[in-house]
């Protein structure tokens, strides 16, 4: 039930701080934000797309829980908001049909560019300035990284035939997603949690109204991440590919997860979907082997690493 109400509420804050971002409300965005707890602000933070980050961090720049505020918030996404790593955003209809949605994606920001390939593009009467003619192909290979978000408008089997060629690792893949011309549905196809590709569908459909499907163990079963979350958190993930992914798999069988905590917030310990996890303060305390760990030291085969200072 906490789990429930704690959703309801960020959804709640988040679309009245959407609201109030198209509206150029910022007086009334302060006094929002000053209501609302640091902490609380953090979380809700990852749940805006980056246009709407920046528009809030400039107002909270200026206010004085700006300091508990970055006290709180993820490494990652406080990189983003000065100008680091910033990851690329890019759509492309697939057929003239797919004009609209471009447009709505590069208007509402969710995007930075939109392509379309010429034979499509010679058949629209005035197309924007912003609109740009690509081969697909090319643009995929061109953009292909793991920061990247790739928003495709057409079938699912036609995105499929173009990205095959560059599809290499779950680390590597960026997120990549399909919506229909008419934006009835969009589906997370290629990194739909490492790369959030789940959570992009997520903020689409808040937007668009059209019906995220999603179709990952972890989003239909509502597992948790073992192999992302931590990210969210700015920490720093060592360990093979193929151990994370038996842990992933074994997860994904309701196999008994031990693990061992030592650094970093353990807030997370307390979500509904760690039921199956079985929590220990320290490496000696478990006779079973430790599953995942999450402290400094780097001699276990699926850790996580919080920042650590030492003094």
């Amino acid at each position: 039930m906490r789990k429930e109400m704690f959703q309801h509420e960020i959804s709640v804050l988040r679309d009245t701080f959407r609201k109030l971002i198209r509206r150029n409300a910022n007086i009334n965005i302060t006094k929002l934000i000053i209501k609302t707890h640091p902490a609380d602000m953090a979380v809700l933070f990852r749940y805006f797309s980056d246009e709407e980050q920046s528009a809030l961090f400039n107002i909270l720049i200026g206010l004085e829980q700006v300091s508990d505020f970055l006290g709180e918030l993820d490494e990652s996404i406080i990189l983003k908001l000065i100008g680091q790593d910033s990851p690329e955003r890019i759509a492309i209809g697939l057929s003239r049909s797919s004009l609209k949605v471009l447009q709505r994606l590069k208007v509402r920001n969710h995007v930075n560019e939109i392509f379309m390939p010429a034979g499509a593009f010679s058949r629209i009467n005035n197309p924007p300035d912003y609109l740009q003619v690509a081969k697909v192909s090319e643009i995929v290979r061109k953009y292909w990284t793991e920061n990247l978000t790739l928003i495709f408008i057409g079938s699912i089997a036609a995105v499929f035939r173009i990205i095959a060629p560059c599809i290499n690792s779950k680390d590597t893949d960026p997120a990549v997603l399909a919506i229909d011309p008419d934006a009835l549905y969009v589906i997370p196809l290629l990194g739909t949690h490492k790369s959030g590709a789940d959570n992009i569908a997520e903020n689409l459909s808040a937007d668009f109204g059209c019906k995220p499907i999603f179709t990952s163990d972890l989003k239909t079963q509502f597992r948790l991440p073992l192999d992302s979350f931590g990210e969210a958190w700015g920490w720093r993930r060592t360990g093979r590919s193929s151990d994370w992914s038996k842990l992933m798999i074994n997860q994904s069988k309701g196999l008994e997860c031990n693990v061992v905590q030592l650094n970093g917030s353990n807030l997370w310990q307390k979500l509904e979907n760690t039921s199956g996890f079985k929590f220990k303060l320290n490496e000696d305390s478990l006779l079973e082997p430790i599953n995942l760990f999450i402290g400094s030291n780097n001699k276990h085969k699926c850790s996580w690493h919080p920042p650590v200072l030492w003094i």
